[in-house]
């Protein structure tokens, strides 16, 4: 982290993010993208989502695809923060026992199977 700065959140926690998004995509849906980016793609390479790792407030999840009201509640309901507008939708994780509820791993199976490959 740039200044030797601390962030808010577990250093595990990406980790434990990524164990639970191979559980649903699959070993090989993990990409490194950048230093401080990993990307998640469906089986023929295209990027569902992105895992921000390098903010101090939050571990982020960004996708290019909107939220419906009903999900973006139980997200809420689990403590995750949603940014959500019509074209993208933006998770903060903050703490270690978010990347297992089941309102992230319904956000997580929604994301990587909406749209079906090269569409």
């Amino acid at each position: 982290f740039e200044d030797d700065a601390k962030p808010q959140w577990p250093l595990n926690l990406p980790d434990r993010l990524f164990d639970q998004i191979e559980k649903i995509g699959g070993d090989a849906c993990l990409k490194m993208a950048a230093s401080d980016r990993v990307d998640v793609v469906s089986p023929s390479g295209r990027v569902r989502f992105s895992i921000r790792t390098r903010d101090l407030d939050a571990v982020r999840i960004v996708a290019k695809t909107s939220v419906d009201p009903a999900e973006a509640d139980a997200l809420d309901d689990a403590k995750i923060r949603v940014d959500a507008s019509q074209n993208e939708t933006t998770l903060a994780i903050t703490r270690l026992g978010q990347a297992s509820k089941p309102a992230l791993k319904r956000f997580f199976r929604r994301t990587l199977a909406d749209a079906p490959d090269g569409s």
